[in-house]
């Protein structure tokens, strides 16, 4: 069984792994990619900035007891509109990862 919840303190540690897991992952397709480790707790912190300025939330993927997943969720971004289109906003996944072995169970 899958509970999606919000993002605790408690849970920095597993978002942090798993964003750098993502990072590794990324840096193979991206040749501007800071090295996985030097992911850190200002990582969470900029995400929890970007989602307190947006509306947004932080969500865990929670999979027998694990953090298997987490998505950080920007509740409004706003577009300025250029040339063809005007201002608008929506919301807007900053963020999306699945621990490698919890992938394939309908998790993201």
């Amino acid at each position: 069984m899958i509970t999606i919840k919000a993002y605790r303190g408690e849970d920095e540690r597993a978002l942090i792994a798993l964003a750098r897991e993502l990072q590794a992952f990324e840096s193979g397709l991206y040749e501007l990619m800071k090295p996985a480790d030097a992911i850190g707790a200002w990582y969470v912190e900029m995400l929890e900035r970007k989602c307190a300025e947006t509306s947004g939330a932080i969500l865990s993927a929670e999979y027998r007891g694990e953090i298997a997943g987490d998505a950080a969720v920007l509740g409004k971004h706003v577009e300025e509109g250029d040339e063809d289109e005007v201002e608008h906003s929506y919301a807007y996944v900053e963020d999306l990862a699945v621990a490698a072995p919890f992938r394939r169970k309908g998790i993201a």
